[in-house]
C-alpha cells in the first residue's frame, strides 16, 4: 500500500485468478488497474505461491521490494508502507523453539 495524503492512491494486494476448472493462477490486485500491467511487465507476475505460509521467501518478498520501490521513485508518495512475507513466516516454518540466530 502506498500513501499519498489522506487516500490511499496506489495499492497491490496477493490474488489468485479462480477459474470454473478449479485452477488457480499467481496474480495481484492493484489500484489503480493500470498499475497491474505495469508492474507484471517490469517484474513479471506476481509469485502468489511463494507468499503465504511456510512457503513463503524471498521470491515473492523480491517482487514486493522491487515494486515497492518502482511505486516510490514513479509516484513519489508520502508515505509507502511494505509487507515482506518471508520475514512473517519463520515462527510457522521453524517453530518457537528454533535455536536459529
Amino acid at each position: 500500500m502506498v500513501r499519498h495524503g489522506r487516500r490511499h492512491r496506489h495499492h497491490r494486494h496477493p490474488r489468485p485468478v479462480y477459474y470454473a476448472d478449479g485452477r488457480k493462477e499467481p496474480d495481484c490486485y492493484t489500484r489503480p488497474a493500470g498499475l497491474h500491467d505495469e508492474l507484471t511487465e517490469k517484474f513479471g507476475t506476481f509469485p502468489l505461491f511463494h507468499f503465504w505460509g511456510p512457503g513463503a521467501d524471498l521470491v515473492s518478498s523480491r517482487w514486493i521490494i522491487d515494486a515497492t520501490r518502482h511505486i516510490v521513485r514513479t509516484r513519489r508518495p508520502d508515505l509507502a508502507l511494505c509487507y515482506l512475507p518471508h520475514l512473517d513466516y519463520d515462527l510457522q516454518r521453524y517453530g518457537p523453539d528454533d535455536p536459529a540466530p
